[in-house]
């Protein structure tokens, strides 16, 4: 039975991404002009539209964290960006980086990666559409996979390393072990279905990790974002 029809207009031109909502009564759909757009299942209609945004003022003026990774000592980290560093996100020509939509397994949150802005991620508060936060990563995002339990995100992007966004903050995953920087270069994370385990997936090699969460740890990384 067919309950309602969709045609691409004007407003949402070029479909990049579309995105089921875990409840299924809304889906989301991303367009080329990094415009969000989500749509009631039955009639087919936008109840809320959002425009990713372009440059750091505009979300630091809505108290959006925003997130960067640099590199010190020859490790990933990631520090929070300040009002005075008003710089655009980077935009980079980038054929296989393709448009990203992920809604987060307790439904609360939305995370949007654009082919326009591959080396950011925006996480939204998928009620809302309101953003939360911003991470902008030195190399174009490969991979983006939430864990199935806990509000916990992985970014990969192709390094000896990956990233752990969460609520609280955002902080690196080393990989241990390996002398050669070539050896494993992290190309995904595949979650397990409870989330105590996940496959590290390189490019030639792959091996399986364990999640360990402790209040000890949540209390570190509270702290270390002020």
């Amino acid at each position: 039975m067919l309950l309602g029809k969709y045609e691409q207009g004007l407003e949402i031109l070029g479909i990049r991404n579309l995105l089921w909502y875990n409840t299924g009564d809304f889906f989301a759909a991303l367009n080329s002009m990094d415009t969000i757009t989500v749509f009631t299942s039955t009639t087919v209609r936008p109840v809320l539209q959002r425009q990713l945004p372009s440059a750091l003022p505009l979300v630091i003026a809505y108290r959006v964290i925003v997130f960067q990774e640099i590199e010190q000592e020859g490790q990933m980290t990631f520090i929070v960006v300040s009002k005075a560093e008003a710089v655009a996100f980077p935009k980079v020509v980038c054929a296989k980086s393709a448009s990203v939509m992920l809604q987060s397994g307790c439904g609360s949150y939305l995370c949007v990666k654009s082919e326009n802005m591959p080396k950011c991620v925006f996480i939204y508060n998928s009620k809302t559409l309101k953003i939360n936060s911003v991470v902008i990563m030195r190399n174009v995002v490969t991979s983006l996979a939430w864990h199935p339990k806990k509000v916990i995100l992985s970014i990969c992007t192709g390094i000896q390393a990956f990233g752990l966004w969460t609520p609280i903050g955002c902080f690196a995953v080393h990989i241990p072990g390996f002398q050669n920087v070539t050896d494993l270069l992290v190309k995904k994370i595949v979650w397990s279905a409870t989330g105590n385990n996940f496959i590290v997936v390189g490019h030639k090699t792959a091996f399986i990790g364990i999640m360990t969460l402790t209040k000890n740890t949540h209390e570190e990384k509270r702290n270390s974002i002020g």
